[in-house]
């Protein structure tokens, strides 16, 4: 048989099993398996095992760790029965060692026992052998066999051990009946077989039998006889051992066998062999982890077991360790169930000999929740790190028994004004919630903290208010603090602004000399100032939650165009009409209306301003009666002129009394129109406000639904995380479209100075600062016109341009292109041309109104404000905008500017 070189081995654990498996080793009394310890790991320098392998001159350490540094190590024995221990060891240790734990080394110490016991008693029979060979040599030569001979049914001869086997004196046993001495069960049978041995008659010259001592106890005994003449007359001579030590042995043997049969069968991990490229064994949990009954296993072909993915690495370890090669005893493959389905395994398999055989010895267990988990575990992890990083509020989780900072996120760090370096380690009433020491409100005093108002200390040591929840969390297997807070010094100024605005609104819309209506999208009133009573006659309590029915029936077409529109989500301004009073009198009026939405972003009702210009029709009237009057004078006095020239200077006069009374009309009909524009001016401030206010909530709704994500991550089920990840797209799209108000309502307000810009080097810029992708090929033309203007409209303006130039664009790559042309001495045409989708001819004009998208969400991001600003923008810096496109032809936007603020 081949000899394999000693194995290196070491133990981890320095109790008593330790010393006693070292003494086992250091005797050598294993012939099996020849092994040489050279380290020993203990936590307890005081060990026995510990100790005496210092004695022995053993390397030891306290740190298990360092017995991976040992040269040619090859196992080692986990002795300290802990299965984090052994898990630890395995999953840290090289790949060419190998792990026996504690069990498996409850195995070997059982089988050193009983080899042990086997040569002790090897041992003692050799010795008795020895003193019959040294006292009966002449009779018996070698033999340790009690001998006798009995002839007639007596025994006529017998030697001292056969005597001594049976507990007699030999002179006693002269005379006796041999059947006295068999056990009762087997008389009947051996008196058959003497007496047909007598007879010449073939019988078994062997055999095992049990006899009886003097005391009565039973020997097992096995027996030769033969027929022999002694003294001239047939008799039977034997001689018999005592086997009863044997069987005893046999008998442990056989509970071994069980006892080690039963642990394989009931083995939590699979056990089978591999011999010949055919399973020959496999326990009932080999059968189990794979599917199979055990006689399907018998015969099968180990790699049909394995994931065809993973088939080339385990014929290579299979291949190498059959060589006697280098290989991996441990690793780690998918295997293939019956049913198909595919299982992560942790294998550990060995060479050894098996019925004379060279065979592998393999031992599996199913780690794939192991491995699902280790999954969900990284996945968990990298989640938990990018939500840290990404939440916009600040972080710090604390040790609530050193009251010290153990890690922050990006926002708290930037909010503390310090690097992460310096923050962790610190007392956490450093920088938030300064405290006395002891008593912390969470720590020490049992407070707990949801949505209350703090402080922050920021390293220049500046307070900031803060809105703080607190949160208990388990990481790492250890209690923590997770503090989670926004700063809401903005907020708590928007909050003042907002109380300020309200009640400023309130106020403008109170002293409004212009009848107000707010209707909810069902029509309904929901709200009129006190001019509209004072001009329709109404009162809020007549008409709260009611719809308002004072439209005259020929005006219906017109009004229904007001509610498509509105129900369509637009606003109008300045469409003329005509209502009824409470009284019944039919008034024009001029009818201006601007949407108001909810925080997702749905029209929830619209703002109606009315004013009334029945005095104007009146003046218009009158203005055109005279007017047509004066016509009709002036065909007259012209087919009279030659009646006389007194009366061509009467109709003159006339004629000029008119012109001068509708200039006085025109004059009042442009103070009203600028009384228009200050409330449409005053209803953008209303809607900047509102939109920016909107911003807090919105805020407030994704960070809270982040922690309902992060706090319920193990329990969510499939349609709750959709909920979830619903509720993050609309306050996006909600953030989004606040943005994008603001940017609107801003545009025109609070501009600087205007300036000198070089537009081919702002537009450089411009594009630098977007950071587009790098699929998006720009080109700038060259030799630009420097034109006097407002930085900010130009910048609202262009960066929408190019943005939707690269967003309504699938072609690969993407190209804008960005040149100039001059309109005259004034003026000149900037355009913006792109690959992109195109756009129909029949949508030129609508896409530069508010909200107005020509696809869907689904399809391209956006709030459909970005034209919208653009357009604004361009007004404000009295130029214009225009576009030429077709569908799949890409779009060309023009916008034509004053090159100089006066002469624009």
């Amino acid at each position: 048989m081949e000899q394999y070189r000693a194995l290196n081995v070491a133990i981890v654990g320095g109790g008593p099993g330790c010393k006693a498996i070292m003494e086992m080793i250091f005797a050598e009394k294993l012939s099996q398996l020849r092994m040489k310890l050279i380290g020993v790991a203990s936590i307890d320098p005081q060990a026995v095992g510990y100790l005496y392998a210092q004695e022995k001159g053993v390397f030891t350490t306290q740190d298990y760790r360092d017995l991976y540094k040992l040269k040619d190590l090859n196992i080692i024995i986990e002795l300290t029965g802990r299965p984090e221990v052994a898990s630890e060891i395995f999953r840290t240790k090289p790949e060419h060692v190998r792990l026996m734990d504690h069990v498996a080394a409850r195995l070997f110490w059982d089988i050193f026992q009983t080899e042990e016991e086997m040569m002790e008693e090897r041992s003692r029979v050799e010795e008795v052998l020895r003193q019959s060979e040294e006292k009966y040599k002449t009779l018996v030569d070698s033999s340790l066999s009690g001998i006798f001979i009995h002839q007639d049914g007596k025994y006529v001869f017998v030697n001292d051990r056969f005597a001594e086997m049976h507990g007699f004196q030999t002179e006693e046993l002269f005379g006796k009946d041999p059947l006295a001495l068999i056990h009762p069960d087997e008389r009947e049978g051996l008196k058959e077989v003497a007496a047909k041995r007598l007879k010449g008659e073939v019988v078994p010259q062997r055999y095992v039998v049990r006899r009886l001592r003097k005391d009565g106890k039973t020997v097992w005994c096995e027996m030769m006889a033969t027929v022999i003449e002694y003294e001239g007359r047939p008799a039977v001579m034997g001689n018999m051992t005592d086997i009863s030590e044997h069987k005893r042995t046999e008998d442990a043997l056989r509970k071994s066998e069980d006892k080690y049969g039963t642990l394989v069968e009931h083995s939590l991990t699979g056990i089978y062999i591999d011999q010949g490229g055919k399973i020959v064994f496999a326990n009932n949990k080999f059968a189990e982890i794979y599917g199979y009954s055990r006689d399907e296993l018998i015969g099968m072909d180990p790699r049909k077991l394995v994931h065809p993915e993973d088939r080339p690495l385990t014929n290579d370890i299979r291949t190498k360790r059959l060589k006697g090669e280098e290989a991996p005893s441990e690793y780690e493959a998918r295997g293939l169930k019956k049913s198909g389905e595919a299982v992560w395994i942790a294998r550990r398999n060995t060479a050894m000999e098996y019925e004379g055989e060279l065979a592998i010895l393999g031992n599996i267990a199913d780690i794939t929740e192991r491995k699902q988990a280790e999954e969900r575990l990284r996945d968990s992890e990298a989640r938990l790190r990018t939500i840290l990083n990404s939440v916009h509020a600040g972080i710090i989780v604390i040790d609530p028994e050193t009251r010290t900072i153990v890690d922050v996120n990006p926002v708290a760090a930037q909010m503390v004004g310090a690097p992460k370096e310096e923050i962790v380690g610190k007392v956490c009433h450093k920088y938030v919630c300064p405290a006395e020491e002891g008593h912390c409100p969470i720590a020490d005093l049992g407070q707990t903290v949801d949505n209350a108002e703090r402080v922050l200390l920021t390293a220049s040591g500046k307070s900031i208010a803060i809105l703080k929840t607190v949160t208990s969390v388990t990481l790492g297997g250890r209690h923590h603090l997770l503090e989670s807070f926004l700063d809401i010094t903005e907020l708590k100024r928007a909050q003042e602004r907002l109380r300020d605005s309200q009640e400023r609104y309130r106020i403008v819309l109170e002293a409004s000399p212009d009848p107000v209506v707010v209707y909810d999208m069902e029509g309904q009133c929901t709200y009129l100032n006190p001019a509209f009573t004072r001009v329709f006659g109404w009162t809020q309590e007549e008409l709260l939650g009611k719809k308002v029915g004072y439209v005259p029936e020929q005006n219906w077409p017109e009004t229904q165009m007001m509610i498509d529109k509105v129900l369509a989500g637009e606003s109008f301004s300045g469409i003329e009409s005509r209502r009824y009073t409470k009284a019944g009198e039919i008034l024009d009026v001029s009818i201006s209306a601007a949407i108001y939405v909810s925080r997702e972003a749905v029209p929830i009702g619209s703002v109606h301003v009315l004013r009334d210009i029945t005095d104007q029709k009146r003046v218009e009237e009158a203005l055109q009666k005279a007017h047509d009057e004066l016509e009709q004078r002036v065909e007259e006095r012209t087919a009279k002129l030659a009646r006389t020239t007194e009366q061509l200077k009467q109709e003159l006069t006339e004629r000029k009394r008119a012109e001068e009374a509708l200039r006085v009309a025109h004059k009042a009909l442009a103070k009203k129109a600028a009384d228009l524009e200050a409330v449409n001016e005053e209803l953008s401030e209303y809607t900047y406000v509102v939109s920016h206010d909107l911003g807090a909530p919105l805020r407030a709704i994704h960070n809270y639904a982040d922690f309902l994500r992060e706090d319920l991550e193990d329990t969510l089920g499939g349609e709750q995380k959709t909920y979830l990840d619903n509720i993050d797209h609309a306050v996006h799209q909600g953030e989004e479209l606040v943005e994008d108000l603001l940017e609107l309502s801003r545009v025109g307000k609070g501009s600087g100075p205007t300036e000198g810009i070089d537009m081919g080097p702002f537009l450089e810029k411009l594009v630098v600062h977007l950071d587009l992708s790098r699929d998006v090929d720009v080109v700038i033309g060259d030799e630009w016109p420097t034109i006097e203007a407002e930085p900010t409209l130009l910048r609202q303006i262009f960066q929408n341009l190019i943005g939707n130039a690269v967003k309504f664009n699938s072609s690969a790559p993407k190209r804008v292109e960005m040149g100039w042309l001059p309109v005259n001495q004034q003026h000149c045409e900037i355009f913006v041309r792109d690959n992109g989708i195109g756009i129909e001819p029949r949508h030129h004009e609508q896409i530069f109104q508010v909200f107005q998208r020509l696809h869907t969400r689904a399809e391209y991001e956006g709030t459909g404000l970005g034209l919208a600003i653009v357009k604004k923008a361009t007004g404000k810096l009295h130029g214009s905008v225009r576009v030429e496109s077709k569908p799949g032809e890409g779009s060309t936007f023009f916008v034509t500017l004053p090159k100089t603020h006066e002469e624009g």
